[in-house]
């Protein structure tokens, strides 16, 4: 007994066997590949990730930036306020007053910004920049010492508040500020 099968038969399973196997890579390649805001594929090569990294990088370090100089404002504006409990009443009860700062309590948050600058730094300093973006690092670096410059003055007003020492951190709060916006400007 024999089994007969038409060639062209034959000929559209293997057709189909074929296409199969090609389209099928194809379709888990088109579900795994991201893609931008207006739909395009992004190709992700090993330089263009390495670019990208660098670039969140640089991002969460201007983020902080901005996030530190608003911290470093308060604390340089007279008195900075803490919310205490109203002394004699139950502390649910109670709405908070606001007290000035201890000098003791203004200099640890000094230190914790100082601290803060500084991991920002070493971290940032452990990425290194891909071809074509040594001017986002070189804006970023200088954004980084500028506030670190900002901070140790903003540490010495704290601890001997003077003329010469406000001069010098709003001066070097000035900078700072320009510092950031040139690395916004190169982020963007």
């Amino acid at each position: 007994m024999e089994i007969e099968i038409e060639r062209s038969w034959i000929a559209r399973v293997l057709a189909a066997l074929a296409a199969l196997l090609l389209l099928a890579p194809m379709g888990v390649g088109l579900v795994v590949t991201p893609y931008d805001a207006s739909g395009r594929a992004i190709l992700l090569s090993r330089d263009l990730l390495e670019a990208r990294a660098f670039l969140e990088e640089a991002r969460r370090v201007q983020l902080a930036l901005s996030e530190l100089d608003r911290e470093m404002e308060a604390l340089a504006s007279a008195p900075a306020l803490l919310p205490t409990p109203h002394p004699g009443a139950p502390a649910a009860a109670a709405p908070p007053v606001a007290r000035p700062m201890t000098l003791l309590e203004r200099t640890r948050e000094a230190s914790r910004i100082l601290r803060r600058l500084q991991e920002l730094a070493v971290g940032f300093e452990g990425r290194p920049a891909p071809a074509g973006l040594e001017p986002a690092r070189e804006r970023a670096r200088a954004a980084l010492q500028a506030f670190a410059r900002r901070g140790t003055a903003l540490a010495d007003y704290l601890a001997v508040p003077t003329p010469e020492g406000w001069e010098r951190l709003r001066a070097e709060a000035e900078a700072s500020r320009k510092a950031l916006r040139d690395l916004e400007e190169a982020l963007r």
